[in-house]
């Protein structure tokens, strides 16, 4: 990912935690959107788990995802 795209999806990305899919590693569960941030000059994200704090290099970063809530089963949709 560019620093640009990355902005642009974690701009989509809903209030929460979310998912750093990463390409040589296992996929980091960022806490909260709240505490992203890409570093000046964009070649860093900086996200924290429940254990610290990451500096994550951008061009390592595939997605970015979230869990959505399911819809309950009886929602009427008009």
């Amino acid at each position: 990912m560019t620093a640009e795209e990355l902005k642009t999806a974690l701009d989509e990305l809903p209030p929460g935690p979310f998912t750093v899919h990463l390409s040589e590693r296992t996929p980091l569960e960022a806490l909260h959107t709240d505490y992203a941030m890409i570093a000046p000059g964009g070649h860093w994200l900086n996200v924290h788990d429940a254990e610290r704090m990451h500096w994550v290099d951008v061009k390592s970063i595939i997605r970015i995802s979230c869990k959505r809530p399911a819809e309950p089963a009886n929602s009427n949709r008009q």
